[in-house]
């Protein structure tokens, strides 16, 4: 599985549609459709967001290493992922 697929399928679980991913993370929703038609690869910035807003791991996004969920999700991005963004 990609980690597009384990990102739609995880967010079809917890009940966020691709408006709501898209406008918690600040990207288009173009961008989230096209993450989960194949168009564009998530990249680790993406997985670390989705990670710090919904407590989904990054690390299972991107590889599928368990547990799926971290225990909390901090509503901001880490300084991981603030290092890769800039």
């Amino acid at each position: 599985m990609t980690p597009e697929q384990r990102t739609e399928k995880i967010m079809k679980k917890i009940n966020v549609s691709r408006q709501e991913l898209s406008s918690t993370l600040g990207i288009s929703l173009s961008s989230v459709a096209m993450y989960f038609t194949g168009h564009h690869k998530i990249r680790k910035v993406v997985a670390l967001a989705i990670q710090a807003c919904y407590g989904i791991n990054a690390e299972w996004i991107m590889n599928g290493k368990t547990p799926i969920f971290i225990k909390q999700a901090s509503g901001k991005l880490s300084n991981e992922a603030m290092e890769i963004a800039v």
